[in-house]
């Protein structure tokens, strides 16, 4: 069973393309932004070997999610209760701008 993902900056890719970030931060809390576009946060805890986000406030939709294991570059495959699935991907790190 795969442990919850180390804090840091995500992005979800659904199956139908739809991307969504996210960060992860080590107080158990997360940041992000919702599939309709607005700002999004809550917390989050690992629950019977699932990862369970909950937003502040709770949702309806708040899920728990079944990770894969870690690959090599850090992606891994998720699903939710419902069957939602996804690829998670460490979110790229941009260089900074040469002078």
């Amino acid at each position: 069973m795969a442990e919850a993902p180390a804090p840091g900056d995500y992005v979800a890719v659904y199956e139908d393309g739809t991307e969504q970030p996210f960060t992860m931060n080590a107080d158990g809390t997360w940041t992000g932004t919702g599939l309709d576009g607005a700002p999004a946060n809550g917390s989050y805890a690992q629950v019977d070997g699932k990862t369970c986000f909950t937003t502040d406030p709770p949702a309806e939709d708040d899920s728990c999610w079944t990770n894969s294991p870690a690959a090599a570059d850090g992606s891994f495959e998720t699903v939710n209760d419902q069957g939602v699935k996804a690829t998670v991907k460490p979110a790229a790190v941009e260089a900074p701008a040469a002078e």
